[in-house]
Parts: structure tokens; C-alpha cells; sequence
């Protein structure tokens, strides 16, 4: 480990927590899928039970009727369940693939402003990631995230998350 690492690691870890996972989100966007970076999430909470992510209305997210983009809705929801599983990938040091294979929305009202989503399955997304690195089996479990404008749930999404111990080859 070089000295600009040790560096940038002490100061990453003098950062709250939702400071470095919305580095991460965002440094992940700019590396894997741009479109992520554009959309700059903010997490606004990243606890072991529950992570809050918002997405900004803005020129880009908004559609011709004023309200966020069904797709960015989506997006949202992607990123506040499957970060609470990454991060606990990480934190475990295991080889875990994560991959939502299925998704059900139910959209409510249109989201006129920026929207928060909520996911309070952290408890139960850890231990299938744990219980996926240690079994080698693939596990799946049902992931719920609130989409919300202040007190107003606008969507709500059941996305089935499907984690599996990676082989050698694909590591």
C-alpha cells in the first residue's frame, strides 16, 4: 500500500457513511454505468437495517409531464436495494454475485419532485449474502423499496434478489 492510499483511506474513513456510499454509487456510475453518474444519487442513509437513497428532479430526470421517468424510478429502486447487498459483499470479503432477476412496480402518483427511496430489508439482505458465501448456494429473497415525495409513497417496488457464490473462472 502506497502512501496516497493510506492517505485517502484514513480520510475515507473520518466520512460518515452515506458520504462514502454516495462516493461509491457515484464512482461506480462513472465506471460501470454512466447513466447512474448523470442521475447523481445522493444516499441520504446507509445503516446495517436500512438505506435511503434520493434521486433529484431535475431537467434530466423529469419527462414531458413534469414528473420522474418511469425508468428513472426504477433506477432508484435498483440502486437502495442492491446497494445494502454490495455493501455487505464488501464488508464480508466474500465473492458473491448479486443480480435483481425480477421486478413488480406499483406506481401510485407521479413524483413531482425529487424522490427518496427507501429499503428496510437490510437485516434479511446480509444474511442471504452471508448465507450465499458460506453454502455456495444460490439464495433468493424478495427486496422492498418505498418510493417517496415527502410523506407520499409514489411507488413501490418487490425486486427478487438472487445471490450466488462465484466460481473460480468468473472471479
Amino acid at each position: 500500500m502506497n502512501l496516497l492510499q493510506l492517505v485517502t483511506d484514513q480520510a475515507m474513513k473520518r466520512l460518515p457513511e452515506s458520504v462514502r456510499a454516495t462516493l461509491f454509487v457515484r464512482g461506480f456510475g462513472l465506471t460501470q454505468v454512466p447513466f447512474i453518474f448523470l442521475v447523481a444519487p445522493k444516499v441520504e442513509e446507509m445503516a446495517e437495517a436500512r438505506c435511503v437513497v434520493r434521486l433529484p428532479l431535475n431537467w434530466l430526470t423529469r419527462n414531458h409531464l413534469g414528473s420522474m421517468y418511469l425508468g428513472v424510478l426504477t433506477m432508484g429502486a435498483d440502486i437502495t436495494g442492491g446497494l445494502i447487498a454490495l455493501e455487505a459483499v464488501r464488508t464480508t470479503h466474500s465473492k458473491v454475485g448479486i443480480v435483481f432477476k425480477d421486478m413488480q412496480a406499483s406506481f401510485k402518483r407521479r413524483p413531482t419532485r425529487a424522490v427518496r427511496f427507501v429499503c428496510d430489508d437490510g437485516l434479511a439482505i446480509r444474511a442471504a449474502v452471508a448465507l450465499a458465501a458460506s453454502t455456495g448456494e444460490r439464495q433468493e429473497l424478495p427486496v422492498h423499496v418505498s418510493a417517496r415525495v415527502g410523506d407520499d409513497e409514489v411507488a413501490c417496488f418487490v425486486m427478487t434478489l438472487s445471490l450466488k457464490q462465484r466460481s473460480r473462472e468468473s472471479r
